[in-house]
């Protein structure tokens, strides 16, 4: 799939058509996938040879989803209203969608 793809789906997810706030939630989608995927690579690793799996294309774009969601209400814990609940586990990517991602390691020598 590639990143016009992507964005067509996030926006479909979303409702948000704005380019450069889509382009934005897939790169940090994709960093978090990285950071999962890859967690001994070097801090500026090429991108090349770590890469982010097609198969993880759909979970890129969930991630996205999940985090322009949350827009405006970043780290909140628990947040009751008018009949409405809202807690986050974490601030971040919650570990279920995490989860879905295989770590990648080499052998050092």
């Amino acid at each position: 799939m590639n990143d016009s793809q992507k964005k067509q789906m996030l926006q479909s997810l979303t409702g948000k058509s704005d380019d450069s706030l889509l382009s934005t939630y897939l790169t940090i989608a994709k960093g978090k996938i990285q950071d999962r995927l890859y967690p001994f690579a070097e801090a500026n690793y090429d991108e090349e040879e770590y890469g982010v799996p097609e198969k993880y294309d759909v979970l890129q774009v969930e991630i996205a989803a999940y985090l322009i969601g949350k827009i405006g209400a970043e780290g909140e814990t628990r947040h009751s209203e008018n009949g409405v609940d809202r807690s986050y586990e974490s601030a971040d990517v919650p570990r279920e969608m995490l989860r879905r991602i295989i770590p990648i390691a080499k052998v050092v020598g």
